[in-house]
């Protein structure tokens, strides 16, 4: 048979690990509340011979 104290410690850590439970699903929740990032498309504009610098050209 469990002794008082054996039941306040396992209460205790209970509590703690539902108190961590709770943590970790409030920040999972916030995580997914926050709109995904939009990826900005990533484009390459060419140089036109006349506006390449000097010597460096692509025409």
């Amino acid at each position: 048979m469990p002794t008082s104290s054996d039941l306040v410690k396992q209460k205790r850590e209970r509590d703690s690990w539902d108190a961590y439970m709770a943590g970790l699903r409030a920040a999972e929740a916030a995580r997914a509340a926050q709109p995904a990032p939009v990826p900005t498309p990533q484009v390459e504009t060419p140089i036109a011979p006349d506006d390449a610098p000097d010597g460096l050209s692509n025409g």
